[in-house]
């Protein structure tokens, strides 16, 4: 492993923000209230055949640097329908021992509402440490996908597991009650996670899950497991109905393709129309 140089500490906090609210109007569902704070960014609204909209989220700047902490809320409000990606994958950068960023994520779906968040892959820097929050707020009725992926470092580098932390806790509260909970934290320098019983020699690791009434109550749907030498993944049903995913792979372009197939197929199955994901994110 290279040694790091010797930063500087960060000298001020950078506090990017979003702030969104979408609404069903005409049929139609549109942008009815919109802030943003840099270095986060919403791009121009893309209106879907079927009345949805989405939404590309985009940071002006390098990536997230030590002391950063972004705040991102979402607020579907009854009967409208939201897609929202990351423009590109998200960077996390080399930071000074002792020091991290933090992400922190909120998401309400009113009932008759649906809201897909696919941010795609975080990419973590030698030494970089990043805390992450995803709290969703479902009503009874409403419709709720959430699909992330992480990267182990700049892998095409040869940078593997030379990041500080990764963690993430990702919450979904269905009618006030909790249905699905996620939890991942990484520390290479203090165990190595690359082994059996946790990254299985992967370099990619993904996780989803949808709500989707029409999912839930389709017995049709059956598990699904893939293993081989480029990918394990497995999807089936928790607890309460709702559909999960896991995957790990050691290629990027391969887990791409493997994750845009079950988006894909989750979507038919609810009657939306397809999406050509890799028009709209590089991070898909």
């Amino acid at each position: 492993m290279t040694p790091m140089p010797t930063l500087p500490a960060p000298k001020s906090l950078t506090q990017g923000e979003i702030n969104l609210t979408i609404s069903l109007r005409d049929g139609v569902s549109v942008i009815s209230q919109q802030y943003s704070h840099a270095p986060l960014k919403v791009m121009r609204p893309f209106q879907l055949a079927d009345g949805s909209l989405l939404l590309q989220l985009l940071s002006v700047g390098p990536g997230m640097l030590a002391g950063d902490m972004y705040q991102i809320d979402i607020e579907v409000q009854p009967g409208a329908s939201a897609v929202i990606v990351n423009q590109a994958a998200g960077k996390v950068l080399t930071m000074p021992a002792g020091h991290s960023a933090e992400q922190h994520v909120t998401l309400k779906v009113a009932e008759g509402a649906s809201l897909e968040y696919y941010p795609g892959t975080t990419l973590p820097y030698p030494a970089a440490s990043l805390t992450q929050t995803i709290t969703a707020h479902v009503a009874l009725g409403g419709a709720l996908g959430i699909l992330e992926s992480w990267a182990m470092g700049r892998v095409a580098r040869g940078e593997l597991f030379e990041f500080s932390s990764l963690t993430s806790h990702t919450r979904v509260y269905e009618n006030s009650r909790l249905s699905y909970q996620d939890s991942l934290r990484l520390e290479p320098h203090h165990h190595q996670p690359s082994g059996w019983g946790l990254l299985e020699g992967y370099t990619y690791l993904a996780s989803g899950y949808w709500n989707m009434d029409y999912i839930r109550n389709r017995t049709t749907v059956e598990s699904i497991n893939t293993n081989t030498s480029d990918l394990i993944l497995a999807r089936g049903h928790n607890h309460v109905g709702g559909v999960y995913v896991r995957a790990l792979a050691g290629d990027s372009v391969f887990l791409g393709r493997a994750l845009r197939e079950q988006l894909d197929d989750l979507r038919s199955q609810t009657g939306r129309t397809g999406l050509d994901w890799q028009t709209y994110s590089s991070a898909l």
